[in-house]
């Protein structure tokens, strides 16, 4: 697959409300060593986004064009794992310990910064990681076997953005709020 050198991605060029996100043409960014690429499906809204959105961190230098969100899903088009594994695995870059209910469990690195914060009627369990082909070939399985559902509120199109964040102002929302990102 050709990596394009733009991609269109909504983010801000200041601080503000739902109205500063705007799409924008930004370049592709590179991958380093380690690294991979995500050619991004969906993209999960949530309270993170709005922080990021009204304002920096006491420690955060912030270059604008800024693009929000930690939160999706998508293929893996380059980098360390295609190289590695010769294959365009999907891939979930980040899942968080918020969305687990109560019974849950939640395994995460020892060393991992920050650590989760304990809930109430949800074990925690940190682990020493052992990296590797195999072992992550055994996560992607467990994964896979689970056949995890997550309740969607509200989906709404890359260009309704300000619309799912202005939906994640008004509070109270019972599962995810997801941006489709890649068009059908």
């Amino acid at each position: 697959m050709k990596i394009p050198e733009t991609m269109r991605a909504v983010a801000i060029d200041r601080y503000g409300g739902p109205s500063v996100l705007s799409m924008h043409e930004l370049p592709v960014p590179p991958t380093g060593a380690n690294e991979v690429l995500i050619a991004v499906h969906t993209a999960g809204v949530g309270g993170w986004d709005a922080s990021m959105r009204e304002g920096p961190t006491e420690s955060e230098h912030t270059r604008f064009p800024k693009i929000l969100g930690t939160d999706g899903s998508g293929t893996i088009v380059a980098g360390y794992d295609l190289t590695r594994s010769g294959r365009r695995d999907r891939h979930q870059p980040n899942s968080a310990a918020g969305n687990r209910r109560r019974g849950g469990r939640v395994a995460y690195p020892n060393g991992i910064a920050p650590a989760p914060r304990p809930r109430r009627g949800i074990t925690f369990k940190a682990y020493d990681a052992e990296p590797g082909t195999r072992e992550l070939e055994h996560l992607d399985r467990a994964w896979r076997e689970t056949r995890l559902q997550i309740p969607i509120a509200k989906t709404y199109t890359l260009a309704n953005a300000i619309r799912a964040h202005q939906r994640l102002a008004k509070g109270h929302i019972l599962g995810k709020i997801v941006l489709r990102v890649a068009e059908k």
